[in-house]
């Protein structure tokens, strides 16, 4: 399965070494923190049209993250569902996206997106919604 996640650091975030030279936060190892991570999730769904799905978006950092999905102009009714936090670099955040009766309009690619202080990493999601067959 190809990863397709892209991370987005925070560029105005620098760190002074001890000889006094500035270096970007992505550059430095910094105790106790972790650059945010998606957790591993399928490139695509795939549904017929009028069908209903729940999507997962997962991932894990230190500070904790913000987990959630970036999207537009979706036409199918949804509801999203935050479900818990995280508090060790083991454990994961995740907001479940629910999608009911789906529209070939909503063919379209879904963003899984998990930030925190040191960084943003984003994950495509591509829902192919085929014609029902009766």
């Amino acid at each position: 399965m190809k990863n397709n996640s892209i991370l987005f650091y925070q560029p105005q975030l620098t760190c002074l070494s001890s000889s006094g030279v500035r270096r970007f936060i992505y550059n430095v190892s910094i105790p106790d923190c972790a650059f945010p991570v998606v957790d591993n999730i399928s490139s695509f769904v795939e549904v017929h049209e009028g069908d209903s799905t729940t999507l997962e978006c997962k991932g894990y950092g230190e500070p904790s993250p913000q987990v959630f999905w970036n999207f537009s102009d979706i036409r199918s009714d949804y509801q999203r569902e935050n479900v818990g936090t995280v508090s060790h670099l083991n454990d994961s955040s995740h907001q479940l996206l629910h999608l009911n009766n789906i529209t070939r309009e909503d063919n379209k690619w879904l963003d899984c997106v998990v930030e925190n202080m040191l960084g943003r990493v984003k994950q495509q999601i591509r829902l192919i919604v085929n014609e029902c067959v009766i």
